[in-house]
């Protein structure tokens, strides 16, 4: 969701809409080769899940790339979901990635659940949806090399939007 993280990966990435799914929930437990949990979607048992997240646009020709990234096929399968626009309750069919090898006993390193933050952030996603977010436990990770790449992408400032409008 953090818009230069995927654009590192998607370079056509680019924002169309805040959702919402009412019949989805956010989890840390899909098993990832790093040893940690990573975030995925899945079905609200008798509904009362709330998932706010982002729709991107982008070129087809890049969903590979994206598929390669997400470990599509192994751990994630793309598939279709209708979601709900923020703004006026639209219903959008987009496509994300469920996770397909779960473990609950996983928590997510503490950098990669700061990136889950850092997008929420970026997007102003309702403040209620952050706290609950912010409550998932975390684990730091063993590695430092990567911690330190993904601490850096976490702390490099936010590129600004500066929207003019002329009469």
């Amino acid at each position: 969701m953090l818009v230069r993280r995927l654009q590192e990966r998607v370079p056509s990435a680019e924002v169309s809409e805040i959702v919402y799914s009412p019949d989805h929930e956010l989890v840390f437990d899909k098993v990832s080769n790093d040893g940690s949990g990573k975030c995925g979607l899945i079905r609200a048992d008798g509904g009362g899940g709330i998932v706010y997240g982002v729709v991107f646009d982008m070129d087809q020709d890049h969903l590979p790339n994206l598929d390669k990234a997400e470990a599509a096929g192994y751990g994630y399968e793309r598939g279709k979901i209708t979601v709900l626009s923020l703004a006026n309750d639209t219903p959008i069919r987009a496509e994300t990635y469920y996770p397909t090898k779960r473990d609950p006993a996983l928590k997510p390193y503490d950098w990669y659940h700061a990136l889950v933050l850092e997008g929420l952030r970026e997007h102003h996603l309702p403040p209620e949806y952050l706290a609950f977010v912010e409550g998932f436990e975390t684990i730091p990770d063993p590695n430092a090399q990567r911690s330190k790449q993904n601490w850096a992408l976490i702390r490099q400032p936010q590129k600004s939007v500066l929207s003019l409008a002329f009469e």
